[in-house]
């Protein structure tokens, strides 16, 4: 099944895991090629409040990440398939937070 979003109704939203606790908002989406598809592959959720923190740390990391230094970013990866995006403004892991692998 294929479902199209534009993902900028994504960036910078609240995301909360399975039990309702926040976990952050989407910082990044991670896309790939597919047998000439192009889907998305999993979601960056980062604790930064606010869309100008939000937008400044996707910066700084993409500085470091540039000049190969260590990146140490908070975070976590949220597989695709684990993100509820039946409502885009409320997007929703369909796990707790202790599940989801953190970044590092």
């Amino acid at each position: 099944m294929s479902t199209e979003l534009s993902v900028e109704l994504l960036f910078g939203r609240e995301v909360r895991d399975s039990h309702d606790h926040v976990l952050g908002r989407i910082t990044d989406i991670c896309a790939g090629d597919d047998d000439g598809e192009f889907v998305v592959r999993h979601y960056l959720v980062s604790p930064a409040r606010g869309t100008y923190r939000v937008l400044l740390a996707s910066i700084v990391y993409e500085v470091l990440r540039l000049f190969r230094l260590p990146l140490g970013r908070p975070g976590y990866i949220v597989p695709w398939s684990e993100m509820d995006l039946s409502d885009p403004l409320r997007p929703r892991v369909r796990l707790p937070k202790s599940e989801l692998l953190g970044r590092r």
